[in-house]
């Protein structure tokens, strides 16, 4: 099979040296991607730079920020058929509009490194949420489309919400859920989803894309 795995965190710049990101490495991302390597299947793995990489051979394409990852998957999606996309990558729900440091704007990704003596307001503005276009970026027919989402101390009920969220509005096949608390202590726990509808619960990520593998396959 042919797959796309996106990983690790976007960073959005602020100057030459500060930038706005988030706490993803793409550690489960790479283990994931090795084990359909170790299956025999082709894997373009999609990485922010300085993430962790997987230790089998793979094809790769590195992204900076929300804007380098989306067009990216354009470029991927739209000239070749995957049997399926696993989106891991965490990206930012917000880019940087302007900087503003005593009376003075700045634009996102100044050359230079701004000054550190004043108080700085930023203006962010959202994104969209790629996840909801990635099968239109996709040639026919469309890839099986698995998305992450990471929660942080969430109750059972917020989870399921922020699922419901995700998933209502865009065509995604299956989601899988952890939380953020979990991964600080240590035990990692997945929640396969289909709709909001729990499937199956994993401890590795290993267990996890060998279940992701069989699904792609009935449904190809």
């Amino acid at each position: 099979m042919k797959i796309l795995i996106t990983a690790g965190g976007t960073r959005e710049p602020i100057d030459g040296v500060r930038f706005i990101t988030n706490f993803s490495t793409g550690a489960t991302a790479a283990q994931i991607a090795d084990y359909f390597t170790h299956r025999g299947d082709q894997v373009t793995y999609v990485h922010a730079q300085g993430s962790i990489r997987p230790l089998l051979p793979y094809r790769s394409r590195s992204f900076v920020t929300f804007s380098d990852l989306n067009e990216t998957l354009i470029q991927f999606l739209s000239v070749e058929h995957f049997d399926a996309v696993i989106h891991m990558a965490a990206v930012s729900d917000y880019s940087i509009k302007a900087i503003e440091i005593e009376g003075k704007t700045y634009t996102p990704n100044y050359s230079g490194k701004l000054p550190s003596q004043s108080e700085v307001t930023l203006k962010l503005e959202p994104n969209f949420k790629i996840v909801d276009r990635i099968k239109s970026y996709a040639l026919k027919p469309r890839p099986v489309l698995i998305a992450f989402k990471l929660t942080n101390s969430a109750s059972k009920d917020e989870r399921l919400e922020r699922i419901r969220t995700l998933t209502q509005n865009t065509d995604i096949d299956y989601v899988v859920h952890n939380d953020l608390q979990d991964r600080l202590a240590e035990r990692p726990i997945f929640t396969l989803y289909r709709g909001t509808k729990p499937l199956s619960k994993f401890e590795s990520p290993v267990a996890l894309a060998a279940e992701l593998a069989q699904l792609i396959e009935e449904k190809k």
